[in-house]
């Protein structure tokens, strides 16, 4: 009877376990902590841009760093330490997700994946979005660590999307804020109404000077498609690392090697062959999709706040010659969409860049970003975007075109 008791006990003591227990060692931290390490190692392509501007050796850092992790050592201290590790890197899409952040993330996941039919299943790039046992890790890091701020992550976006006419049948703006996966279909509308609303314009100028990005389905399907009346094409050379974890992503048959880089794109200040091992010509091909029947010119108002996506957006604007960049040059990105990788043990999600992209100069976008056909320096870019715009009519009219 008491043995029975005892096993009573035992079992409602699992039961009462807090949802917030995870359950670390030493030793399985310290096989995360060398997995997160090794896994950059050998896929992360930022490490020149990164040491290029920080003057830091980033895997000298984190092996004084593997020193910290003792005995005593509490999850909730492991969690700061591998998020603190990998924002050292100073990059944008190289970071740990943050519990606070996870379900937005998946949220955001599901619906880019909504009525995708996978054949061989979800992409290995996104796969710990639909772990169930990787989900359920990171409701317990949520309530072990809680809501309070933590460095790394994504950055909330700012809200909506502003339309409206600056000078009527003349002048029309679009200021968009962010490219965020959860808007796609929410600003849809609004956008093709507008676009409807001043098909006949001569003019539109779109402000992605605030953007820091989100999802380059937004851009295609909201901005892009909706305007093009003709097929539109955009290039751009994309480098990547050899790894047992790119071979399950690319098929490498179909990526050049390394060797063959058109020598225009290879100035010699970095040496590409030292991280990287294959590049591709990729090729961004959209079809009008519900078009407005947009026929003026556009422009685009780019700053050194434009990043990810929204630099995406930028660079296939410049390249295609669909639009005018003006303004500033942006803050670049890698261009080339982003892998998630989960840790064994904690199952914390690592977020990388999965290549490194090359302006068509050959430096590097995540360096000198996407720079613009018109040079505007200062806050006031959309006036001095309209002040051009009126110069530019004026000297059409005086030469009689």
């Amino acid at each position: 009877m008491f043995a029975l008791l005892v096993t009573i006990a035992l079992i409602i003591l699992v039961l009462l376990q807090p949802a917030n227990s995870i359950d670390l060692s030493s030793k399985h931290m310290l096989e995360d902590y060398d997995y997160l390490v090794d896994f950059l190692k050998d896929n992360y392509v930022g490490f020149d841009v990164f040491e290029n501007r920080i003057q830091t050796d980033w895997l000298e850092h984190a092996a004084a760093e593997r020193k910290s992790i003792l005995p005593t050592t509490t999850p909730k201290q492991f969690y700061r330490l591998t998020i603190d590790l990998v924002a050292t890197l100073d990059d944008d899409h190289a970071f740990i997700i943050p519990a606070h952040n996870w379900e937005l993330i998946v949220k955001s996941a599901n619906l880019a994946f909504n009525n995708v039919n996978f054949d061989n299943g979800i992409p290995n790039a996104y796969r710990p979005f639909f772990d169930d046992t990787i989900n359920h890790k990171y409701a317990q890091w949520k309530s072990l660590i809680g809501i309070g701020s933590t460095r790394g992550g994504t950055r909330n976006p700012n809200p909506g999307v502003k339309t409206k006419v600056l000078e009527a049948n003349r002048i029309a703006y679009i200021g968009i804020y962010s490219f965020w996966q959860t808007r796609v279909a929410s600003e849809k509308n609004k956008l093709a109404s507008f676009f409807e609303r001043i098909a006949h314009y001569p003019y539109l100028i779109i402000d992605i000077t605030e953007n820091g990005g989100g999802s380059d389905r937004y851009w295609m399907d909201n901005i892009v498609r909706p305007l093009i009346t003709d097929e539109t094409v955009s290039q751009k050379y994309v480098l990547y690392r050899d790894s047992a974890f790119n071979r399950d992503l690319y098929d490498i048959s179909e990526l050049n090697n390394i060797a063959h880089l058109p020598s225009e794109l290879n100035s010699g200040k970095y040496d590409f062959g030292k991280h990287f091992a294959f590049f591709s010509n990729l090729q961004t091909t959209l079809q009008p999709n519900d078009t407005a029947g947009f026929e003026g010119q556009i422009f685009v108002i780019t700053s050194d706040r434009t990043a990810s996506a929204a630099n995406n957006f930028a660079m296939f604007a410049k390249h295609s010659g669909w639009a005018t960049l003006a303004g500033g040059a942006t803050q670049g990105s890698y261009g080339a969409g982003d892998a998630y990788v989960s840790l064994p043990n904690s199952g914390l999600v690592l977020r990388i860049g999965k290549g490194l992209v090359l302006n068509n100069d050959g430096s590097l976008n995540k360096v000198v970003g996407t720079q613009p056909d018109v040079v505007i320096d200062g806050e006031d870019k959309l006036e001095r975007v309209i002040e051009y715009i009126n110069r530019i009519e004026q000297q059409n009219h005086g030469s009689g075109t």
